[in-house]
């Protein structure tokens, strides 16, 4: 019965990927009475969830507020350029020479200079409305960083509430100064050598960035967030991997004496 449970649920998610996929061809584009603009960027690096990238792009591309759409392909052993495909002076696609982390976004965003910024993982497959949603939230409330997803203080998965969070996942919505505070963190942690660059741009980076305002991080409903079957498959989800725990508790304890300067003896 679970087998049979398991592959009716994973053919259920893939219905709903490609009503999704005909969603970012033929669905409405969402407008904001707002001046404010969004700069996205979406890190990527699993061929299996290459797929994703052309329709998440041409989803961003139907909000009117999105400015530049940055996809950072952090595998270099692929090139995307070609399979995402869409002709847009909006769009931006960087190979990277060497294998980099999903927090190498946030130094790509940090070189933009852009006032609002919003990073998307590439296994969730969300709609222009719950980004203009999200962005909206952003802008009437910069204090804090944003996003749909994340977890309470003791690591409980919290989703479709309206809620402050320890840690957002899958899509933060933040500030130019959320990110010069992701960095100055950043480099106080390995300037003192707590943990590597390294650590924190492979494992830990959704921590820091969600650290980095003025209070803590909300979430909000948007409905229900559908995301790639990948996402939670060993081998290709990060967190899956045995090394994720280990490292997150090192940046945890780290990000806490750098934020709180209890720096101590070591």
């Amino acid at each position: 019965m679970f087998f049979l449970r398991k592959h009716l649920t994973l053919g259920v998610v893939e219905l709903l990927y490609w009503k999704w996929v005909l969603e970012s061809h033929i669905g409405r584009s969402v407008s904001l009475s707002m001046s404010q603009k969004a700069t996205v960027i979406i890190p990527s690096y699993s061929e299996k969830r290459v797929r994703n990238l052309r329709p998440l792009v041409r989803s961003l591309l139907k909000c009117d507020f999105v400015e530049k759409v940055i996809v950072s392909n952090n595998n270099p052993r692929i090139r995307i350029r070609d399979r995402i495909g869409i002709d847009d002076s909006r769009v931006v696609i960087f190979d990277q020479p060497v294998r980099r982390g999903p927090g190498y976004g946030w130094i790509l965003a940090s070189k933009e200079k852009a006032d609002y910024v919003i990073a998307i993982d590439d296994d969730l497959l969300i709609s222009p409305k719950q980004l203009a949603m999200l962005f909206q939230q952003l802008v009437e409330h910069p204090e804090a960083p944003h996003g749909l997803l994340g977890c309470d203080s003791d690591g409980t998965y919290v989703k479709r509430q309206e809620a402050e969070v320890a840690s957002l996942y899958n899509i933060y919505a933040v500030t130019g100064a959320h990110i010069r505070t992701y960095l100055e963190h950043t480099r106080g942690m390995t300037a003192r050598g707590y943990v590597t660059q390294e650590t924190v741009e492979f494992w830990s980076c959704d921590m820091v960035i969600s650290q980095s305002g003025m209070c803590q991080p909300r979430i909000h409903d948007a409905g229900f967030v559908l995301q790639c079957i990948t996402h939670d498959r060993p081998g290709v989800a990060l967190w899956k991997d045995s090394r994720f725990r280990q490292q997150r508790k090192e940046v945890y304890r780290a990000l806490e004496k750098v934020r709180t300067g209890s720096h101590g003896t070591e």
